[in-house]
């Protein structure tokens, strides 16, 4: 049973949230200090052999120098790492990275899947609805990676290989086709759930295993040989990144991402708690965090630092990008009011997701911000269920 709106809540939905969008802006505005990306530094290894006036490509060339590689930092220039700053290559053979771990990975995945749903659901290997249903996420998935690609290639400058070096346009940047991907992999299946008759945790992991495939495609011999893998792979591979894209995407957010929202639901499902609830975080995620990188690109003004998942390097993040994961925290719940059982569980949400979630996402490692904000946003929810039900 849930509650209808009254006046006073559509009311209360409107000027709350654009109250705390003027307040969030003054504070910004008026009491914190701008960050001067000359002096607000972090250790950096420039290549002392790039020859910066004969950089035309519209970003910076820096080699960076990792922990495990274990080199001498000492005297060098201390600097952040900017979108667009380009750290990394592939030169290395596709065996001796991540790649390779991916591909082993993944067998072992579907071996097991195909395992326990000859145990527990042998039917669902042969429906034609639920098949077709993991080829609409699949297609989905690609048609947005390869979306991002054809954009890139419209506004990027490009290297012998095919990966990004630089934008044709000062405005643009990967970090915002990487969006597409991020976005789709955990919004698709709330887009296109299983058929209603299909159900549980076995068909979930179907498709999740359907949201991995289309990055273990994404692995160097495959992507050198296929230009339309290239297109996807080049709409996610930020220059900041390298060689670590596909690892940091896939062991820092894809995987442990799609695991929360598997458990979360098991859990909700088994606590006698509305599942749909699940959605409130992972939209706050898609979309809040999603916004978070562009409007941080353009507007940032006021920086913070973070590390790297798994790596020493630091990278920069702006309080005006969290600002989208605070707007989307209040918002998301109230609009998804229906799925509460009363207003104060909607509105207890809407104040705690807001401040704890965008808390989540400003001290988790880079790339590694899903997991932290799924694991928040699932906690806060469930507990104002637990002590407000009735």
């Amino acid at each position: 049973m849930t509650f209808s709106l009254g006046p006073g809540d559509v009311v209360a939905m409107t000027l709350v949230p654009l109250g705390f969008v003027i307040l969030i802006a003054y504070i910004l505005s008026r009491l914190l200090p701008v960050a001067d990306p000359d002096v607000d530094t972090f250790e950096k290894i420039v290549d002392a052999d790039a020859d910066a006036d004969a950089d035309t490509s519209g970003t910076s060339t820096l080699t960076i120098v990792d922990e495990e590689i274990g080199g001498d930092t000492s005297g060098t220039l201390a600097l952040a790492i900017e979108p667009g700053d380009v750290v990394g290559d592939y030169s290395q053979p596709w065996k001796d990275t991540f790649d390779l771990t991916f591909v082993l990975l993944m067998a072992v995945l579907l071996f097991a899947l195909v395992v326990a749903t000859l145990v527990t659901t042998p039917s669902l290997l042969v429906s034609g609805a639920f098949i077709t249903a993991l080829l609409v996420k699949f297609v989905a998935m690609t048609s947005c990676s390869l979306l991002g690609g054809v954009i890139c290639r419209r506004f990027s400058t490009f290297d012998e290989d095919g990966y990004v070096v630089g934008s044709k346009n000062g405005w643009f940047r990967v970090n915002y086709t990487r969006k597409f991907q991020h976005f789709a992999a955990y919004m698709i299946p709330i887009c296109f759930p299983n058929p209603p008759s299909i159900s549980g945790l076995i068909p979930d992991l179907w498709s999740n295993f359907v949201t991995l495939f289309c990055f273990v495609i994404l692995i160097k011999p495959l992507r050198t040989r296929y230009n339309l893998i290239m297109l996807q792979f080049i709409s996610l591979d930020r220059p900041e990144d390298r060689p670590h894209t596909l690892k940091w995407i896939v062991m820092g957010n894809i995987i442990p991402g799609l695991t929360l929202i598997v458990l979360w639901r098991l859990v909700f499902r088994l606590t006698g708690n509305n599942e749909n609830l699940c959605s409130i975080f992972v939209l706050i995620t898609g979309i809040g965090d999603g916004l978070a990188e562009p409007v941080g690109i353009w507007l940032g003004k006021h920086k913070y630092k973070t590390f790297a998942f798994c790596s020493k390097r630091k990278y920069t993040r702006s309080l005006e990008g969290s600002t989208c994961v605070f707007m989307s925290g209040m918002i998301f719940p109230l609009l998804q009011y229906a799925d509460f059982e009363t207003r104060l569980q909607m509105w207890i949400c809407s104040l705690l997701l807001a401040p704890l979630m965008t808390f989540a996402e400003a001290t988790a490692p880079h790339t590694m911000d899903t997991p932290g904000l799924f694991l928040v946003g699932g906690s806060v929810i469930l507990i104002v269920l637990s002590l407000t039900n009735e």
